[in-house]
């Protein structure tokens, strides 16, 4: 463990309203991670073209989420995906989240495309897979539990070697693992009420339709605090310092 370091690849960026109140990826995930003033974190830049670490550095990686769309195939995203594998041969811990989920999927053989029922927002029930039971993360979670979702794509199918943790009533996969230490959420444990509110709110300014405006609107007031799901975070974190 001694001078590896937790690495968050930051795949992209939050709006600037929101990131000028309330920070951006990178910074929901470190607070979420309750990081002690010991810990060794890096955040790398792949949108911007700053190089992934060295394998023999990675106490662990987390790979943010992105406004960006998977199967848009960006030369910063290939890039990552072709570097992903290398990550399960080497055994290293990883935790990828929404966009990251679904680049992880893709990178190991898995399918990804846009969700039928389009955009899907809001705070919704997240029911945990028998699999999870012996878990090392998802063990400590509560059978069903609230969590914060902002995505157009989906994971539609897995690698061969993958397990399907939690799922909700329109989606089977919401959470993987593969192999021991990588595992994959779709909903985003980085995110509290209030950057869910926003992201809602930025919908609303964009939608014209007014059932969708409808529904966003009553989607906004079924929003509700997730702290099973942030508890994620920190389990990650403990998880790659034990090891």
């Amino acid at each position: 463990m001694k001078g590896k370091k937790l690495y968050i690849l930051k795949m992209g960026s939050t709006f600037y309203s929101v990131r000028k109140k309330y920070g951006d990826f990178e910074d929901w995930i470190i607070k979420g991670l309750g990081k002690d003033l010991n810990s060794n974190i890096q955040v790398i830049n792949v949108v911007e073209g700053e190089s992934l670490p060295k394998l023999s550095n990675c106490l662990g990686v987390i790979i943010t989420g992105s406004h960006s769309m998977v199967t848009e195939n960006k030369d910063w995203s290939l890039k990552v995906e072709k570097w992903i594998p290398l990550l399960l041969t080497e055994n290293i811990p990883v935790l990828g989240i929404c966009y990251g989920h679904q680049l992880i999927a893709k990178a190991l053989g898995g399918y990804v495309d846009y969700h039928p029922g389009g955009e899907k927002m809001g705070s919704i029930q997240i029911k945990l897979t028998n699999n999870a039971n012996d878990d090392k993360l998802f063990s400590s979670l509560p059978k069903r539990f609230f969590a914060n979702v902002s995505h157009s794509q989906s994971v539609f199918s897995l690698p061969v070697n993958a397990q399907i943790l939690a799922y909700d009533k329109s989606d089977s996969i919401y959470a993987y693992r593969i192999g021991e230490n990588i595992w994959g959420v779709q909903f985003h444990p980085e995110f509290d009420k209030n950057i869910m509110n926003e992201y809602l709110l930025k919908s609303l300014d964009r939608v014209k339709n007014l059932e969708r405006k409808k529904k966003i609107l009553s989607i906004l007031k079924s929003l509700k605090n997730t702290p099973q799901s942030s508890k994620l975070l920190k389990l990650f974190f403990s998880y790659i310092k034990k090891n």
